[in-house]
């Protein structure tokens, strides 16, 4: 984020908003340390989550599985319109909210140099784009 004149934090990215399903796996950097009980991942050891924003900056997924900052994981949303996306993520924030629980991780890529990172999180935005926004309740993009 930057400051503007007035001492406000300006976004540098637009976010959109959108309700994609996704999967999530443990980066094989933290496979280790973070181990993921068998009670909270399916069969191919994915957690699934839903995509709320995106933007060049990263993105917005609710969970039912709390991660901690600083997490790698591996983001995986698969397309009608050509091969899955998948990029390799970081946590950067994690709020609680909602009592079931429902966690919303703030995400950004681990490389933004990575070309094969870069190309999957523009498609990832127009797709978004392409989704009808979701109602108020899933509205994280203001956060």
């Amino acid at each position: 984020m930057t400051i503007g004149n007035d001492n406000l934090a300006v976004r540098q990215h637009e976010r959109h908003r959108c309700a994609m399903p996704v999967g999530l796996v443990m980066s094989p950097e933290h496979a280790d340390i973070l181990r993921l009980s068998s009670n909270v991942v399916d069969k191919s050891n994915t957690i699934r989550a839903v995509m709320t924003d995106c933007s060049l900056g990263g993105l917005g997924l609710n969970t039912a599985i709390f991660f901690p900052k600083r997490a790698r994981v591996v983001m995986t949303h698969t397309t009608e319109e050509g091969p899955a996306i998948e990029l390799s993520l970081r946590v950067m924030r994690v709020q609680m909210i909602d009592r079931q629980p429902t966690y919303y991780l703030g995400m950004s890529l681990v490389d933004q140099e990575d070309p094969a990172n870069a190309a999957g999180l523009r498609r990832l935005i127009e797709l978004a784009k392409a989704v009808p926004a979701p109602g108020k309740e899933t509205d994280r993009a203001r956060a």
